[in-house]
């Protein structure tokens, strides 16, 4: 079993904390390394042995925010048995981390966090043994997936959306997403 570093692991954290807080305080893009390291209370080469540039930290933290979501999420084979309710669920838990997604996407390509959320949610529902792992199948759910979270950057980047505006667009979203859901055969 590989143990990591307890000093590599609160670095790293001290790391995602200074950014968090920084991107209260300002757009990613306004955020420099040397700030963060001020920050962070490290030097700018200890920053570089964690992350190739503010980007790749930034990706990271998606990919942890996202990873531990669906981790979280109990309801992954309502997916396939009941997409309503999937939809329904997904909504909730992705609006109580709104203020995250808002902070971590502000500014950001859309692509890449619809790319980061789309394999760590495939991976999810390929991970519950529902449906086999084909391409046939992957690419079914990469379609179904890009389509549910196509808005959801637009919008969440968008501080002139309301949380209350985004459930009530959802709402019809889900009722899309369900009856297309349901009409999609799986291997």
């Amino acid at each position: 079993m590989e143990h990591e570093d307890l000093r590599v692991i609160k670095t790293v954290e001290c790391i995602e904390t200074a950014y968090l807080e920084l991107l209260q305080q300002k757009d990613a893009d306004k955020i420099t390394v040397k700030e963060l390291a001020a920050k962070a209370r490290i030097s700018k080469a200890t920053f570089y042995l964690h992350y190739m540039d503010l980007q790749d930290l930034s990706d990271d933290l998606v990919r942890k925010h996202i990873y531990s979501m669906i981790s979280k999420m109990d309801f992954l084979p309502l997916f396939f048995s009941n997409p309503k309710l999937f939809s329904i669920k997904w909504s909730t838990a992705v609006h109580d981390d709104f203020p995250v997604f808002r902070a971590i996407l502000h500014g950001r390509s859309e692509t890449v966090f619809e790319h980061i959320i789309s394999e760590t949610l495939k991976k999810a529902l390929l991970d519950t043994k529902i449906i086999q792992d084909t391409q046939s199948n992957r690419m079914r759910l990469d379609f179904l997936i890009y389509g549910m979270l196509g808005f959801m950057p637009i919008y969440t980047n968008d501080p002139a959306v309301s949380k209350n505006e985004l459930m009530k667009f959802q709402t019809q979203a889900e009722n899309i997403f369900s009856e297309f859901c349901e009409s999609t055969k799986y291997d």
